[in-house]
């Protein structure tokens, strides 16, 4: 076997390792969480997730003009109802993205 083509091949095993741990984490992780609850659509990690994305966005005190945190004011619920009123595709993609934020943030 020449140098390069154990350099291509090492490099797309790589790159095939890494799509299928993604794949495997996706499917294994993400993927058809049980539904909290408390809450319509949403699970409990996902309204974790997005209780720190929403308190981050608007943190109240600190925040000028007095406006209140995220979590006082219940984001977790209307995006619940909102997540319950649309078409599932859509609501899966959506709790995904959830996700993706959440391990995006990590790498």
């Amino acid at each position: 076997m020449k140098r390069r083509t154990f350099i291509k091949a090492s490099g797309l095993g790589a790159v095939g390792l890494a799509l299928g741990g993604f794949a495997f984490h996706v499917g294994n992780s993400w993927w058809d969480q049980t539904q909290s609850s408390q809450l319509t659509v949403l699970s409990t990690e996902e309204a974790e997730i997005l209780n720190s994305i929403a308190d981050t966005l608007f943190p109240g005190e600190s925040f000028p003009g007095g406006m209140p945190a995220a979590s006082q004011i219940g984001i977790v619920g209307f995006y619940d109802e909102y997540l319950a009123s649309i078409d599932p595709r859509t609501q899966k993609l959506l709790r995904l993205l959830l996700h993706g934020i959440d391990d995006g943030a990590r790498f």
